[in-house]
């Protein structure tokens, strides 16, 4: 993504890596919805999932709804609990977590770059930055 500023051109960086403490506080006592889709536009699978994240483990919540040949869709549910905490490995910043019947896993975690677009917008709102960069 190009950026136009003044008459110099450049591309940001649009993603960093953040500190333990940020992804920590961010998703610390924070519940997080995710949907998305996989497959074709017919039959594809469309998954909603809520994870909520405590001190002590997290909570998933999954639902998946798939349409069949028939016409009819085919919906199931899952849960899925168990412990995580955020790590640094191979210089990356994630979450580690580890369910209560599977594998550990880590899953690196990037925050957006906005200054630019913040910079422009906070120019009439000044308070706005202190907003979108606090993740309480």
């Amino acid at each position: 993504m190009l950026f136009f500023s003044g008459s110099i051109w450049y591309v940001p960086e649009i993603q960093t890596v953040p500190s333990v403490e940020e992804v920590n506080q961010f998703f610390n006592g924070s519940n997080i919805m995710i949907s998305y889709r996989e497959g074709g536009p017919i039959y594809g699978t469309f998954y909603v999932l809520e994870i909520h994240y405590c001190p002590n483990g997290y909570g998933l919540y999954g639902q998946t709804s798939k349409q069949t040949v028939m016409g009819n869709y085919q919906n199931s549910n899952w849960q899925e609990f168990g412990t995580w905490k955020v790590i640094e490995q191979d210089g990356l910043v994630g979450l580690y977590y580890s369910p209560l019947n599977g594998q550990p896993n880590f899953v690196p975690v990037y925050k957006l770059f906005l200054q630019l677009w913040l910079s422009n917008l906070t120019n009439s709102h000044p308070s706005l930055l202190h907003e979108m960069y606090d993740w309480h």
